[in-house]
Formats: structure tokens, sequence, C-alpha cells
């Protein structure tokens, strides 16, 4: 089940928006958890008592607060890269303020169906890619990662070692660098040095000769890596 919230002041759209991701979700046998809000004060209120979720349609015009300091909320003083936001609104001049909250789309009003089941598609792509798990051994045991958690993997120096930086945890396990981005380049990760493996929905810049994580960390990018990562970024960019 997904957890949707549509915040917007207008009755209107939000019980249009409402009816399609109800329709949406009975043709492809889904479940989503949908709420509505009229207030960025209260969603904002909700977020600080710890409640989370999955995909915000967000109206960039609100009575109390705009979308873009709601989005700036979510992104800076929250530190929370994984809920999904898609920006809605009659205007387009609001490109360049949106872009440091890294919104996956910009539907614009009215609400054009077909448009908006694309990125409903989009969204889901991503979502269920973030649920794939990385498993590795720990002694005699086997753990599981879902990919959305992990932030890096590293080679510990001078031993066969790897350390995994997740968002709630450390681990150190077993394993060979190489085997694991053979398994991870398929997903949104990058190798910007022999020895690091990042997740890039945690990189805040990729800097000539470093990546920048969200955290402040600083990770090394090397001259040989530095183009693919590039192509990467850019293939990331055009998934959504």
């Amino acid at each position: 089940m997904l957890d949707i919230v549509i915040l917007d002041d207008d009755i209107n759209i939000c019980n249009k928006i409402e009816d399609i991701l109800n329709e949406y979700s009975i043709n492809n046998y889904l479940k989503f958890n949908i709420e509505i809000f009229y207030s960025g004060v209260k969603f904002l209120e909700c977020l600080k008592k710890g409640r989370t979720y999955d995909i915000l349609f967000l109206d960039i015009e609100i009575d109390d607060l705009t979308g873009v300091d709601i989005g700036n909320y979510i992104r800076k003083e929250l530190k929370n890269e994984i809920i999904k936001i898609v920006y809605i609104s009659s205007h387009t001049n609001y490109a360049m303020s949106l872009f440091k909250v890294r919104p996956i789309d910009f539907l614009i009003k009215p609400i054009d169906k077909r448009e908006f089941i694309k990125v409903i598609d989009i969204l889901l792509n991503l979502i269920n890619n973030q649920y794939e798990y990385f498993e590795f051994n720990l002694g005699f045991s086997k753990n599981k990662i879902f990919l959305k958690d992990i932030v890096y993997f590293t080679t510990i120096k001078e031993s066969k070692k790897i350390f995994l930086k997740t968002t709630k945890e450390e681990f150190i396990f077993y394993g060979k660098i190489k085997d694991i981005y053979n398994f991870l380049e398929k997903y949104r990760f990058i190798q910007p040095f022999n020895s690091y493996i990042v997740n890039y929905d945690y990189v805040k810049t990729i800097e000539k000769d470093k990546v920048i994580l969200f955290n402040q960390e600083e990770i090394p990018l090397s001259r040989h890596k530095a183009k693919e990562v590039k192509l990467r970024e850019l293939k990331f960019i055009k998934e959504i």
C-alpha cells in the first residue's frame, strides 16, 4: 500500500486527483491510502509528528504556505529524499525555484488525466525499484537491506571486507565491490571511485573531483570514472 498526499486549497482539484488515483488503483489492482490537506501548515504539523508518505501532489500557490516552502522543509529540515514530490500549478514560471526541491514532475492545471497517469506510472516504477533489496552474509545469517535505505558501500583497506552505510545503521561484511556493483548497476547507483558505490538518491552535487552527499560527506570522484558517472546522472534525470 502506498501513502499518498494531495495538498491543494482547491477542493475541485483535490477531488479530481483523488478520483483519478482511485480509478488507477482499481484498474491496476493496487491499494492507495490517500489523504487530502487544504492547508500547508496542517500538513507540516503531521510531518513534524513523524508521519511519512510515499508521494506528495503539491500545489505551489497555497493560501498559508507556498509549495516551495513545504518542499524545502521536506528536503532541508527533514532531510527526506524518499518522498516523491509532484508539483501542480496553473503557472509555469517556477522552474528555478523548484530545482533544489528535486520534484519528480510538474503538472499544469487544469489536470490532464492522460498526463497524470503517465506521472503515476513513473512514480510507481521509481518506488518499486526502491523496495528491491540487497542481500549479504553477516556471520552465519543473511541480511536484507532495501535499496532505498542504502547510502553507500566502500571497501575497507587491506582487508576483504565491505563497509555499508545505510540511513539507520552501518554494517561490515565480507564481499567484493565489483560483485556488488554488478548487481546494483541496473538501479540508481553510481561508482565514482573503484572502492565506492553510492546511491544517487543521496547525492547533493557532483563536482570535478568529488561527490557530495546530503549529509555533507564527500566521496572521491576519479578522473576515469567522471564520464561514466555523468552519463548515469543524465540517464537518471531522463527516467523521471
